[in-house]
């Protein structure tokens, strides 16, 4: 995740502008509501019409329950989400009819609300591929902050991470065991703008907020070793989100921005029947292989967005989202 950002789309707010969210230590969760939107039309690779259209079923509370992504042809994708009595979510499955590819995040809360570790794992057994990332937060503050993280990925040895926030409760630095050192610098007025940068420049973003802090775009760059460049740009109607475009570089062009996804939401789901003439089509192959380096989204594939976060403060509650 790396950002370059557009001076224009720093639009200018009062001083008296709320202050920004803060920055996520949950990579594969991530916080963006759409005001009870009821599907998602999603077109990959520059089609201008969508290969597949997700829709949405609700539970009696009004929480995202069910997801079904159905096709031209062939079997729909599905996703289902549990969620405990504080509105916590704490399991999401999707599998994938495209790849036969399967995607779960299991959260675990203790009886304060913290969120104190989560799981996140995909698996296709046609590529005989497995991968799992397991992350752990202890030392709470009085708000439910965790001072201290530990990040266990497949294959590799666990990474213990040191949580430093600023006065108004949001991440500032976190510190890796090897001293790997992330910063976030907020700018609650001028420009409305997050900005993460890790080890000086080696991976940079910058994430744009309007002044009712909603995000406007993210664009992540890097001067790292494999840093691949991504962007987002939203599209908003009022407190509406309408869509979303997805851009990313790839292998032999890391710092070239192709887009690769763009998600139209749907309001009124009596319209509407999807049309894709090429039944075969479910997202290219770069698509889901870039995927796994996203450090905020899900699984991506279509839009799943849970309001993410350590701490009583930022705990998930159904918006609207897809995994990435």
């Amino acid at each position: 995740m790396k950002r370059l950002i557009l001076a224009a789309l720093a639009a200018c707010s009062s001083p008296s502008s709320p202050k920004l969210p803060g920055g996520s230590i949950t990579p594969h969760l991530e916080g963006n509501p759409a005001n009870s939107a009821c599907g998602d039309d999603v077109a990959y690779d520059g089609d201008t019409t969508p290969d597949v259209r997700y829709r949405y079923a609700f539970d009696d509370l009004g929480r995202v329950s069910h997801e079904t992504g159905t096709y031209a042809t062939g079997a729909p994708d599905s996703i289902d989400y549990t969620w405990d009595h504080l509105d916590h979510m704490t399991h999401m499955v999707q599998t994938r009819a495209a790849y036969e590819t399967r995607y779960e995040i299991v959260e675990n809360f203790d009886a304060l609300g913290d969120l104190v570790d989560y799981s996140w794992h995909q698996s296709d057994p046609l590529a005989s591929y497995d991968e799992m990332q397991e992350y752990a937060y202890s030392q709470f503050d009085g708000n439910g902050n965790p001072a201290h993280e530990v990040a266990t990925l497949t294959g590799q040895p666990a990474i213990g991470i040191e949580l430093v926030y600023d006065a108004l409760g949001r991440i500032a630095r976190s510190v890796q065991d090897n001293g790997s050192t992330t910063t976030y610098t907020y700018d609650d007025a001028a420009t409305r703008t997050v900005t993460i940068d890790t080890d000086g420049g080696a991976s940079h973003g910058v994430i744009v907020y309007d002044d009712q802090s909603r995000e406007q775009s993210e664009a992540w760059d890097g001067t790292g070793a494999g840093v691949i460049a991504s962007a987002t740009q939203y599209d908003w109607n009022g407190g509406q989100l309408l869509g979303a475009t997805f851009q990313q570089g790839s292998t032999d062009a890391p710092h070239t921005l192709v887009t690769y996804e763009v998600d139209t939401f749907v309001y009124d789901c009596t319209r509407s029947t999807i049309v894709v003439p090429d039944s075969a089509r479910r997202g290219s192959n770069v698509h889901d292989e870039l995927l796994e380096d996203r450090s905020r989204l899900v699984a991506r594939g279509r839009w799943l967005h849970l309001v993410a976060g350590s701490g009583r403060e930022a705990a998930e509650r159904a918006v609207h989202a897809a995994p990435r």
